[in-house]
């Protein structure tokens, strides 16, 4: 996917490349900052409209650039290599991280054996929504997060 400059602002259709923050083969988060710019009128950063990996940088720093021009292109997260087929077979997005889940074998089968527990209420809830559960994840209480 290319990652254009977008609208700087009012009346401003050109900036300079201040500094890249990014390098090839780098994987960026939803919102990081991949150049900061700099116009006659104010200075900015241009984040990364979703999260992938830096396939090629085109500008250098010291550059001027329009607004519209391609700055560098990006594989997108989501079709870096998915592991799960069926879901992208199923037209489904799945976004996570494998390394989160590592040791996801070693974890409690239920709530209950991690020792937590869930509403009465919402159980039953739960249950009309999906009778066996399967989007649950067992977490133990000192792994839940903070």
């Amino acid at each position: 996917m290319e990652i254009k400059v977008p609208e700087l602002g009012e009346n401003i259709s050109t900036a300079e490349v201040v500094s890249i923050l990014v390098h090839e083969g780098q994987t960026v988060e939803h919102g990081q900052d991949l150049i900061e710019v700099e116009s006659d009128k104010a200075a900015l950063a241009i984040p990364a409209p979703q999260a992938g990996v830096v396939q090629s940088i085109k500008v250098e720093q010291g550059q001027k650039i329009a607004v519209g021009q391609v700055i560098l292109e990006m594989l997108d997260q989501s079709s870096s290599g998915n592991d799960n087929p069926s879901a992208e077979a199923s037209g489904r997005s799945i976004d996570w991280d494998q390394s989160d889940h590592q040791g996801a074998a070693n974890q409690p089968e239920t709530v209950a054996q991690a020792g937590g527990a869930i509403h009465p209420a919402r159980q039953s809830e739960l249950q009309a929504e999906d009778p066996d559960q399967s989007f649950l994840t067992p977490v133990a209480k000192d792994q839940a997060p903070a």
